[in-house]
């Protein structure tokens, strides 16, 4: 069941506020978050692994999964990343990789190279919104 707006979406052991009409599901095993209008989608994966994560494990997932370099961050809650855009055949796609104690995440948004600019402040607000669960 997909989760409204005014909940806290919770996945693993981080957290995000939706904002107002999107809606946030479980989908083949991948968290899906769209905006009301659905013009785009973000998607959440990730695990946890028995060892911290660190940001250079973030580098080098960057590197091997999506041949990319990475420019780090730090969210408003302190959460450290890396972030980098590629592109394919399907779009453009700009990639968020997280990490709290033992575990990573991977953020992605999907969207044309034309639509880009007017999905990718909504996204980065969801982004930025993201903290460890609990707090």
């Amino acid at each position: 069941m997909p989760i409204q707006t005014g909940h806290p979406y919770v996945f693993g052991p981080f957290q995000l506020s939706l904002p107002d009409g999107w809606t946030g599901e479980m989908i083949d095993q991948v968290h899906e978050l769209q905006p009301p209008d659905e013009s785009f989608a973000i998607h959440i994966s990730g695990y946890e692994r028995s060892t911290p994560v660190t940001v250079v494990d973030l580098h080098n997932a960057a590197r091997q999964l999506f041949s990319a370099e990475g420019v780090e961050f730090t969210l408003p809650s302190g959460l450290d990343g890396v972030s980098f855009d590629t592109e394919s055949e399907d779009g453009h796609m700009r990639y968020w990789l997280l990490h709290w104690e033992n575990a990573m995440i991977v953020i992605t948004l999907t969207s044309d190279a034309e639509h880009l600019p007017n999905s990718a402040v909504p996204a980065q607000l969801v982004v930025s919104s993201i903290r460890p669960s609990g707090e």
